[in-house]
């Protein structure tokens, strides 16, 4: 196996890919590998075609140095671009947990929360449905809102919105939050997590529950560039 975490977890959370990476190494079996940087995605959204395509023949030649392992990605975004790259299969840390089961190290909440599905994994009901099954095991009730699923809007990364016109990116955030201001927005996507903290809500990333360990809240670019290194 091959551990993709994607760009932003290195990014907000060194701590959780660690632990995950830690956790993964130690239950399953045959080895797995590490893998850090940027699936593509980026370059795609800012039209950089010429990146892009460095980009793919850089992850190639990563996984055929491994022997092309079997791929588990930490990121939805991730999942569905290194599908169309790859020749190794490819499955979602999600999945792996359901299987596997959660690790000591998992929090229990038992409260009410709201589920925000990242636009990464608009169109794949599989990858929806999963993460809401992770949620309910670490013991929440999860309050559907009226744009969930397909039709969840987008925090205002995709496209690096927030990059380019952040107020229509802050506007686009605030669009994407459900329930009162107390309840935990979950999510399964860093720049999710990200995006949606940015804007005061009491965001969180299933991962950081999984593995009992906090993000950073809201870093800067040159706080994530740290953290890459750091990781």
């Amino acid at each position: 196996y091959v551990f993709f975490p994607g760009c932003q977890a290195a990014a907000i959370a060194p701590e959780v890919v660690m632990r995950a990476y830690s956790d993964l190494c130690s239950r399953l079996d045959g080895g797995v590998a590490l893998l850090l940087g940027c699936c593509g995605a980026i370059s795609r959204w800012a039209g950089r075609t010429e990146l892009t395509t460095e980009t793919d023949e850089l992850l190639r030649s990563s996984l055929e140095g491994l022997g092309n392992p079997e791929i588990i990605a930490g990121c939805p975004t991730c999942y569905v671009t290194l599908r169309n790259i790859s020749l190794s299969p490819v499955r979602g840390i999600w999945d792996v947990l359901l299987k596997a089961g959660l690790p000591e190290t998992a929090s229990y909440a038992g409260t009410c929360a709201s589920l925000h599905d990242s636009c990464g994994a608009r169109g794949d009901e599989h990858t929806q449905q999963a993460v809401r099954e992770l949620a309910r095991r670490l013991g929440f009730e999860l309050a559907e809102g009226e744009w969930s699923g397909d039709r969840s809007p987008c925090c205002g990364y995709s496209g690096l919105v927030s990059y380019a016109n952040p107020p229509v990116a802050s506007e686009l955030a605030r669009s994407c939050l459900n329930g009162p201001p107390e309840q935990p927005q979950l999510v399964y996507c860093m720049a999710c997590r990200d995006r949606l903290a940015r804007e005061g809500a009491r965001s969180v990333h299933l991962l950081e529950l999984v593995y009992g360990v906090s993000a950073s809240e809201t870093p800067g670019i040159s706080e994530k560039r740290r953290n890459r290194l750091y990781l």
